[in-house]
């Protein structure tokens, strides 16, 4: 696997060899669909035609190099219904209240506008249907090109109250720090430059703290699975034809 970028957008892609083994590993019915990254088993998705998009997903477009950070791309695939193909993982295992925090590689103030990036814990089916139990970091303009470029959502535990705090940020590097705060009665979110330890806060960016009344209906009460995608609102094509590549250095979860 290749090392971390040092431009904007660039993708590097497994080698020849890597994604030989990676198809062997697949006919002979071995665990392909799954990685482990930091401390967590990950399930890739795969398959055509699935939402968010609706999209096309591919196994190889979600992996770790030999430095340990997770690659998300974005392809061209002329064989994917839109022509492209995205990127998702979540966790095997439902994750709770506590400190999310990943820290992030890309001019994500600068993604094409049909491009998303979300960090987001979800629950349904499990825990009701969709619209409920979700917690969302996005990073996008949805394709407005003059529009906000990120996003924090809460989706409620029950109910139809789904609130969002929407931001416009603009940075001088590729480093950033994406972390949520989830507890019974809030979730407080923040967006900073560079990498942060997960107990600083510094060179804030976007901030915004959610403690609304009736906390058991309004804030998502169950453990969840934690989602990583990148992908095509509407499965639009990307408006300048270029791939995109997102580099995850870490996650943590205390």
């Amino acid at each position: 696997m290749s090392g971390r970028s040092t431009g904007t957008n660039k993708i590097k892609f497994p080698t020849v060899l890597s994604l030989a083994i990676c198809a062997l590993a697949m006919s002979f019915n071995v665990q392909a669909q799954t990685i482990n990254w930091q401390g967590y088993t990950w399930t890739i998705k795969s398959g055509a035609g699935l939402g968010p998009g609706p999209n096309n997903w591919n196994l190889t477009n979600c992996f770790v190099d030999a430095n340990g950070y997770l690659h998300l791309v974005i392809t061209p695939d002329a064989s994917s219904p839109n022509g492209w193909d995205c990127a998702e993982l979540y966790t095997t295992n439902a994750i709770g209240f506590g400190t999310y925090q990943w820290q992030i590689e890309a001019r994500t103030d600068q993604l094409d506008p049909w491009v998303v990036l979300g960090l987001f814990p979800y629950g349904p089916p499990a825990l009701g249907p969709d619209g409920s139990n979700e917690i969302d970091i996005e990073y996008s303009r949805w394709g407005n090109p003059t529009g906000t470029d990120g996003g924090f959502t809460v989706y409620p535990d029950s109910g139809t109250t789904i609130i969002s705090h929407k931001f416009t940020f603009n940075l001088g590097g590729t480093y950033t720090t994406s972390r949520f705060k989830w507890g019974t009665k809030g979730i407080q979110f923040w967006l900073m430059g560079g990498f942060q330890p997960v107990e600083a806060t510094q060179n804030v960016m976007a901030t915004w703290n959610y403690t609304p009344t009736n906390q058991l209906v309004t804030i998502p009460q169950n453990a969840m699975p934690l989602h990583i995608n990148l992908w095509l609102d509407k499965g639009h094509i990307p408006s300048n034809g270029q791939p995109v590549e997102v580099i995850i250095h870490s996650f943590t979860k205390i």
